[in-house]
């Protein structure tokens, strides 16, 4: 009797280790939707990432982001939309300022950081002028109490180590489609539209917001 109660035991292990990994299985299985980038908040929201395209990991989603955009421009050629532009390298702002005004380019922000080291800073952009936002970043921790750490990296920055790894650019679709496929420096265009994944958020029952995270030219975060 005990040995056949221990047979039985093991088979049901047996049993619930086959579902188990069936289960697994399928579910690694189901294929992840391409042009979606999302994550779930602490508070449940789902928040749908705009700028990650940059590396090998995200070549499908930059493929089906880069459909996205053509379409767009096929339909609404001249509606406005901003977009996330992760550049190719980490540029000095003389460089963007020329890039600037050669294309034509209204920047919404800048995202910079030391090449080769982990973080990010975001500044605001009014009239195209990244010196007077960094002037007036610096300007508002004058007054503030901050750590030794952060002392380093404003110091970088007034030296002018920070460099430009991504903008935020708002343009007509038919522009940014036409930028995307001209301009060398940019990695990609991203604009800051997902229907899929507003869709998604919905079905969720959940609020959805978008959050600017381009990637950096040499994989750092």
């Amino acid at each position: 009797m005990y040995c056949t109660n221990k047979r039985k035991i093991m088979i049901s292990f047996a049993l619930c280790a086959t579902v188990i990994l069936a289960l697994l299985f399928a579910y690694l299985s189901v294929p992840a939707r391409a042009s979606m980038n999302v994550s779930t908040a602490s508070d449940g929201s789902v928040r749908i990432i705009i700028g990650d395209i940059g590396t090998g990991k995200t070549r499908a989603y930059s493929s089906e982001r880069n459909k996205f955009l053509n379409s767009l421009a096929e339909s609404n050629p001249s509606d406005h939309f901003t977009a996330v532009v992760p550049l190719n390298d980490y540029y000095p702002i003389s460089d963007i300022n020329e890039l600037v005004a050669d294309r034509g380019l209204t920047i919404e922000r800048v995202f910079m950081w030391t090449p080769g080291e982990t973080g990010k800073l975001v500044l605001n952009i009014e009239n195209n002028d990244i010196y007077n936002a960094i002037d007036n970043y610096l300007s508002k921790l004058e007054s503030r109490k901050i750590s030794s750490a952060m002392e380093e990296d404003l110091q970088k920055l007034q030296n002018g180590e920070f460099k430009i790894y991504a903008l935020s650019i708002t343009d007509s679709a038919e522009r940014l489609l036409q930028l995307s496929e001209q301009e060398t420096s940019f990695a990609g265009v991203d604009v800051l539209y997902n229907p899929e994944a507003e869709e998604y958020a919905l079905s969720k029952n959940q609020t959805f917001s978008y959050v600017e995270l381009p990637s950096k030219p040499d994989g750092q975060l």
